[in-house]
């Protein structure tokens, strides 16, 4: 299983990286870089952007179901550890 907090964060940035090349794409259009028709790359930006908005919200989804996994293993552990230390006492 891998880590849903580091798989997470790394979507983040993917999806970003996207949106930023959706972005550029445009900028690179307009300042002549390009041979792209405009319409065109309106379109491919508005698509890369898009695609790069839905990675990012997945990558927050899992992130945070991440966490949320991990303070659930932690609270099982103090209360197993705590379990012990009463069963412990108790035998004494």
């Amino acid at each position: 299983m891998r880590n849903k907090v580091t798989w997470g964060s790394l979507l983040i940035l993917v999806g970003g990286y996207i949106g930023y090349l959706g972005i550029q794409m445009i900028t690179d259009t307009e300042s002549g870089v390009s041979t792209m028709p405009m319409k065109t790359s309106v379109i491919y930006c508005v698509l890369m952007c898009a695609a790069g908005l839905a990675v990012v919200i997945y990558g927050l989804r899992t992130l945070l179901q991440g966490r949320k996994e991990q303070e659930e293993l932690l609270s099982e552990d103090d209360s197993e550890d705590e379990t012990e230390k009463d069963t412990e006492e108790d035998n004494k």
